[in-house]
């Protein structure tokens, strides 16, 4: 027989092709095996390029059984697919198949087919691992390989790392940020600051990340920074320990001399716990301040608003000192505190029940004293109506009175002495606090169907709070407007009656320059909600305040 030794020779080497095939492409499936935790990685068969830098990221300290989401990012190398294997030495890993592309193979996490590269020049994967019953520590093992997909293993780039977890029936504490810094510094001076002074009740702090204000951020346990402009500048340190928990603090620093903005919290405030308690900074004062920050003494992250105002609730009763900075373009800073004292939900103050002091309570500060109310005799009925339609864009906010207490209102009204009926008394009861003292009121010479129009359509959000006054009175009122002595008609005048208590005094208004025809559109379009006050002015006197101005 003859043997065709050619056709031998290319089935063998045909074989060997394929078997060299397999080993080059065979895994790009993934393989287990090689994530370092047995002494093996990918270098078993990847090798000659760059290698990427790999980190492994999630909690450090977890509780038994607990599921933790954890997330192996490469970056650099040959920036072309990357591929994975990690596996842990207790507990049990599960891979994110529908947002990473892995599978479980033999308790490992290796990938289905190898990941693009990001347009960042990094691949990440997410995976669970739930961890162990028993108390102790863990290690996560991670590789990852950086290919050039060139059809072959050469020039392909390794790394691998690992992560130790501390298993703990104790729920992890946060860590406590702490500086130590100077007060003041020169302007373009070299400042220290030190974070050393952190520290962790239960673990160890592993970040340290600066933020001094400017602009300039730094990392480390020890940083330094120069300012380069005067100022107040607020530095703050973020602290990130083991279990992935943070912390927060915050120091001033003056860099020259310069004025600081005043800050000005109100309070003392109350609360109830787990309902937001609002909190008013709006007496600070405003020409400068561009940022408030808010530090409600409860462990509660540091809040940073551009509004006076903010809502914050309290999980636990007690009393807190609430802490605000208010920081003007330049970081200029300054500080105010308060207390608020929050009690428990569960034992509400009983509610108040006599008409007089749910008067004082609640509609005091609008229709002014009980006795001269300019609310008197009103029903039941009508403040009722008045709360659910809201009147004066105001009156909704008592709508959790109860029916009771809205009667012993209404009783409370009818048992004083009548409402004035003088224009004059009606006047300083009803209109003075906006437009000024009869004799120079902003308003002389308005006529009874003027006043009415601007109760109808609640002129600057507040005069449909004189919804009740009576023909009759708002008759009186305007009577009296036209009883007193003639309006100013020199320029000086007039913006020191209409427009000073906005903008300054004339001889540095933040109006100067301004024509009459600018004026009147202000008031036509009722700028600012307020401008349309000013409605009754006429075009002559409105041409004196542009003169003037």
């Amino acid at each position: 027989m003859k043997i065709n030794i050619h056709f031998h020779i290319n089935v063998i080497l045909m074989s060997l092709i394929l078997l060299t095939s397999q080993q080059v492409f065979g895994y790009s499936g993934g393989i287990t095996g090689y994530s370092g935790k047995n002494g093996s990685t990918c270098t078993a068969c990847h090798a000659g390029g760059i290698a990427p830098s790999i980190t492994l990221s999630g909690p450090h300290a977890v509780t038994p059984n607990s599921l933790n989401s954890y997330t192996l990012t490469i970056s650099g190398g040959q920036q072309k697919t990357g591929g994975l294997d990690v596996s842990a030495s207790a507990g049990i890993l599960s891979a994110l198949i529908a947002q990473t592309n892995t599978r479980l193979a033999s308790g490992e996490i290796t990938h289905t087919a190898p990941a693009n590269v990001a347009a960042n020049g990094t691949v990440s994967w997410i995976f669970d691992w739930r961890a162990p019953a028993t108390l102790g520590s863990s290690t996560l093992y991670a590789a990852s390989v950086s290919a050039n997909v060139d059809g072959n293993n050469t020039g392909d780039g390794v790394a691998n790392t690992n992560l130790i977890v501390s298993v703990s029936d104790a729920a992890p504490k946060p860590p406590v940020a702490v500086i130590n810094a100077p007060m003041t510094a020169a302007i373009g001076a070299t400042v220290s600051f030190d974070g050393s002074g952190s520290y962790d009740p239960d673990g160890t702090i592993y970040q340290y990340e600066w933020n001094f204000g400017d602009g300039h951020t730094a990392v480390g346990p020890q940083a330094v920074n120069a300012f380069s402009a005067a100022g107040i500048y607020t530095v703050t340190l973020k602290v990130t320990d083991n279990a992935s928990l943070t912390s927060t603090t915050f120091v001033d620093i003056t860099i020259g001399g310069t004025l600081v903005p005043v800050a000005n919290l109100g309070g003392p405030y109350t609360g109830t716990t787990g309902q937001s308690v609002s909190f008013d900074a709006g007496q600070s004062s405003t020409a400068a301040i561009v940022r408030y920050l808010w530090d409600f003494g409860d462990g509660s992250v540091v809040q940073i608003t551009t509004s006076p105002l903010i809502s914050h609730s309290f999980a636990q009763p007690g009393s807190y000192t609430v802490a605000l900075a208010v920081q003007d373009a330049n970081n200029l800073t300054g500080f105010d505190k308060t207390v608020v004292v929050i009690t428990d939900v569960s034992t509400p103050p009983p509610p108040v029940t006599d008409g007089p002091t749910l008067y004082a309570n609640n509609c005091q500060s609008c229709h002014g004293l009980l006795a001269s109310s300019s609310k008197l005799n009103r029903t039941a009925t009508q403040i009722q109506t008045a709360i659910s339609n809201n009147a004066g864009n105001v009156m909704g906010s008592l709508s959790g009175l109860s029916t009771a207490q809205i009667q012993a209102i209404a009783m409370a009204l009818v048992s004083v002495t009548p409402p004035p009926t003088d224009g004059p008394t009606l006047y300083a009861n009803n209109c003075q606090s906006c437009h000024g003292p009869l004799a120079t009121s902003a308003k002389l010479n308005r006529t009874a169907a003027q006043i009415q129009t601007a109760i109808t359509y609640n002129a600057g959000n507040v005069m449909g709070s004189l919804s009740g006054l009576t023909a009759t009175q708002i008759q009186a009122i305007a009577t009296a407007l036209v009883s007193v002595t003639p309006p100013p008609t020199d320029g000086p005048t007039l913006y020191a009656v209409n427009c000073s208590g906005c903008h300054n005094p004339l001889t540095n208004s933040t109006k100067l320059n301004r024509t009459a025809t600018q004026i009147q559109t202000a008031i036509t379009n009722n700028a600012g909600n307020v401008m349309g006050t000013l409605s009754g002015l006429t075009s002559t006197q409105i041409q004196a305040i542009a003169t003037a101005l």
